[in-house]
């Protein structure tokens, strides 16, 4: 014999009501933990390169904005180097990297940072390019204009 609870009732429906709002929750939550993740990722990206930058700093050198492009049968690299004595930008190209270095202006740097403590030590702009292609150093061609340098790089062609 079986009769009807009316509370039986009232309780399987809070019951599901309870497990589809849990449920509900998880799905939000496990979104809101990935958003979380992607900041704390971004978060240690920028801590990453601020430190990069502190250590350039401390020990005396700056690394200079550039820009890499992909001419077909030449790379052209635009360094940007203001600051920078242009008679003493030296630069070193070997198969897979160039090396562009210079002296900065110390009164430029001392107006650029005003007071800071590691003004006094801020004296090198240099960088690093590895480079997607072999090249011929020997064929590399350089050109100043204001303050950036522009360097032409002719690939090497396969034999």
């Amino acid at each position: 014999m079986s009769y009807y609870d009316p509370f039986e009732e009232i309780r399987r429906r809070i019951y599901k009501a309870v497990r589809d709002t849990m449920r509900s929750f998880e799905r939000e939550f496990e979104e809101v933990e990935s958003l979380i993740e992607e900041v704390l990722s971004e978060t240690r990206e920028w801590e990453r390169m601020f430190e990069e930058r502190v250590e350039e700093i401390r020990g005396g050198y700056i690394e200079p904005l550039s820009t890499m492009i992909d001419r077909g049968d030449k790379i052209l690299l635009i360094v940007e180097t203001p600051g920078a004595r242009q008679e003493t930008v030296e630069i070193i190209v070997t198969e897979r990297a160039i090396r562009v270095e210079a002296k900065l202006d110390e009164e430029r740097v001392r107006r650029a940072l005003g007071s800071v403590a590691h003004t006094r030590r801020l004296t090198t702009m240099k960088g690093e390019y590895r480079l997607p292609h072999p090249v011929d150093p020997k064929q590399v061609k350089v050109e100043k204009r204001g303050s950036k340098v522009y360097i032409w790089i002719p690939k090497l062609q396969p034999t």
